[in-house]
């Protein structure tokens, strides 16, 4: 047994760390002390300063904050002992929450996402975002997510969605503002971010959920000045605007990361592959209440308009060819 921590029953249960990802070793390279955030059955957080990392069981997916034990799926934290406010020590070898709960490190295995994507076929990316967009039907949960497709309306009673309705418009505009200049200038108009932040219910709220998927996106496509640009706007306003959980998400999607799910299902899209697309809404619509979909609806939201810049680009490339040469292009 490599450590023990003690139920309330004072029975031994023997657990060890799987895998962290980058942000969280990051975090624990430092030695420091802090507070359990929140408690909930299968995870916990904990927070140092600015800074959070989220303990769950085997089952936890892997993430830039996340910190994957041995605990069986169904254990439940709060009955080991862990709750809200209790002092925690972090370190590069342990964590430490309470009076009996110690997690040594060890060889946990890092998680990090893929580097940005090169080279990228703008026809195949629209195959994919056309075959994710008609497969969202049968999984989404309403809410921002009714924004996946610009041609959808939301329900009269879809209070988030309508709420959402007018700064994902805006937020598309900006996008294409950015995305058809040669270099960025000036950030643009952000005004639509500050409706966004802290919109909805939830432990992350979906107007959250949806700028960390923009913000992912961006990353993935390498384009991470644009992103940083996004990330000025939303931590201006952050801070009094939504939670420390959300925020800490929100700091990691500003630097490209975010939940696995998220990471696979762009990869999935943007290579136009069918069956890989199909498995990633499964493991997308299983991260929170609508925090999934939430987030794929930034993401879809960014790849949609850089296509659409894209080829725009290319045909006026080819027409200004076809003007000088004369003859079509083969």
């Amino acid at each position: 047994m490599s450590w023990l921590t003690m139920d309330r029953r004072n029975t031994p249960i023997a657990f060890r760390a799987l895998g962290m990802g980058l942000i969280a070793r990051r975090i624990l390279s430092q030695p420091s002390e802090g507070r359990v955030v929140a408690a909930f059955p299968s995870a916990f957080y904990l927070g140092t300063g600015t800074h959070l990392i989220c303990v769950g069981t085997r089952s936890i997916e892997p993430g830039p904050i996340h910190v994957g034990t041995s605990a069986a799926a169904d254990t439940d934290w709060r009955a080991l002992g862990i709750s809200s406010g209790e002092r925690v020590l972090l370190s590069a070898t342990a964590i430490r929450a309470g009076q009996a709960t110690v997690i040594p490190m060890g060889s946990a295995a890092l998680w990090s996402p893929a580097p940005p994507f090169g080279a990228i076929d703008a026809e195949n990316a629209r195959q994919g975002l056309a075959a994710f967009r008609a497969g969202v039907a049968g999984f989404s949960c309403g809410g921002i997510s009714a924004h996946i497709d610009p041609r959808l309306r939301p329900g009269a009673r879809d209070h988030v969605s309508l709420a959402a309705a007018a700064p994902i418009t805006e937020a598309r505009h900006w996008l294409d503002g950015m995305l058809n200049r040669v270099e960025y200038g000036p950030a643009g108009n952000l005004d639509w971010v500050d409706r966004l932040i802290g919109l909805g219910p939830g432990l992350t709220p979906s107007g959250d959920d949806f700028l960390g998927g923009m913000m992912i996106a961006l990353h993935a496509l390498d384009l991470g000045r644009l992103s940083d640009l996004l990330w000025a706007s939303i931590s201006a306003t952050a801070n009094g605007a939504t939670n420390p959980i959300s925020r800490a998400l929100l700091g990691a999607a500003a630097e490209g990361m975010g939940i696995a799910s998220i990471h696979s299902g762009i990869a999935a899209l943007l290579a136009n592959d069918q069956p890989a697309i199909r498995k990633s809404m499964v493991a997308i619509g299983r991260i929170g209440h609508s925090s999934g979909w939430d987030a794929m609806t930034g993401v879809v939201t960014v790849l949609d308009r850089w296509i659409e810049a894209t080829s725009g680009r290319r045909t006026h490339a080819t027409s200004d060819r076809l003007a000088i040469t004369g003859r079509a292009l083969v």
